[in-house]
């Protein structure tokens, strides 16, 4: 629930927008009830853990005209006279006052001006559904946050994939280099083995790489053309 002494009105926003922006600022898709308050002191307010029933509170409702009904509430906010204060009940259960602060955050983000005693349907939906994006961020924005907080680790991942692709390229292409026998030459059917130069195969499109394995099998001999002598 929004107080606002000053009368002013506000326009419909959009919850989503702000939300995400929020989190983005706070690298964070889950914010804890301390980043909540971070934010909320951040917009220039201080928060006030209350109980009703206190006489000191019954002293402050007394001096900002606060009634028994904006008392019941799990919070609230007041702001009038340069005074910005975020009310919200010290009993509350963390996680309810987690939502709490959440709801009162969404009022001053979104700019939610509401006069005493009177509750605006539309704001306090959009202050449920700024709840909802800020607690409850969809997965997309998840993933852009956590990527966002990992980026250096994510380009070190990067670049060291990389270098290692790399370097098992290299090791592949030493380790086919490896295995062909000098730089004798077949042709599929053959079984001669030809110098690169030999006459017999110039020309030909079924021509590879004589392997050490083919070599040592005693499979093929030299040609006598390139190499008459062998």
């Amino acid at each position: 629930m929004f107080l606002n002494w000053s009368g002013k009105s506000a326009g419909v926003n959009n919850a989503r927008v702000p939300a995400q922006r929020l989190l983005g600022s706070y690298g964070t898709c889950q914010p804890t009830l301390d980043d909540l308050c971070g934010m909320i002191a951040e917009h220039g307010y201080e928060i006030i853990d209350f109980d009703p029933k206190e006489e000191t509170m019954g002293l402050i409702s007394e001096e900002l005209s606060l009634t028994k009904e904006i008392l019941n509430q799990h919070a609230f906010v007041y702001a009038g006279n340069s005074v910005k204060l975020v009310f919200v009940q010290e009993r509350l259960p963390a996680e309810d006052k987690r939502i709490a602060l959440a709801h009162e955050l969404g009022h001053i983000v979104l700019g939610h001006m509401m006069m005493p005693g009177r509750t605006d349907i539309q704001e306090e939906h959009e202050a449920n559904e700024f709840v909802h994006f800020l607690l409850h961020p969809p997965c997309y924005v998840r993933f852009r946050l956590w990527a966002h907080r990992h980026r250096r680790a994510i380009i070190l991942f990067g670049a060291s994939a990389m270098l290692l692709m790399a370097l098992a390229g290299i090791l592949q292409h030493k380790a086919v280099q490896a295995s062909y026998h000098d730089e004798y030459l077949v042709t599929t059917g053959g079984s001669k083995y030809h110098r690169q130069t030999c006459m017999v195969i110039r020309n030909k499109q079924n021509v590879r790489r004589l392997t050490e394995e083919e070599f040592l099998s005693g499979r093929y001999t030299p040609c006598q053309v390139c190499m008459p002598e062998e």
